[in-house]
């Protein structure tokens, strides 16, 4: 299940790339996706990261 998914408004500027959260037994996993590609280039341009490798945006700032 998702926890999260989209881009935040104030980044625009500086690329084009998306998040989702979705939450599993063993942790939670982030993954960056260009918003840009089509469904085929989609499936080798991501990147995941594990619970414990990315923090929540709002609480850095």
């Amino acid at each position: 299940m998702s926890r999260y998914s989209g881009t935040y408004e104030e980044d625009r500027d500086h690329g084009d790339l998306a998040h989702r959260i979705e939450e599993y037994s063993s942790g939670a996993e982030c993954t960056l996706y260009p918003m840009s590609c089509d469904e085929e280039a989609l499936m080798t341009r991501w990147m995941t990261a594990e619970e414990g490798a990315f923090v929540d945006l709002a609480e850095m700032r």
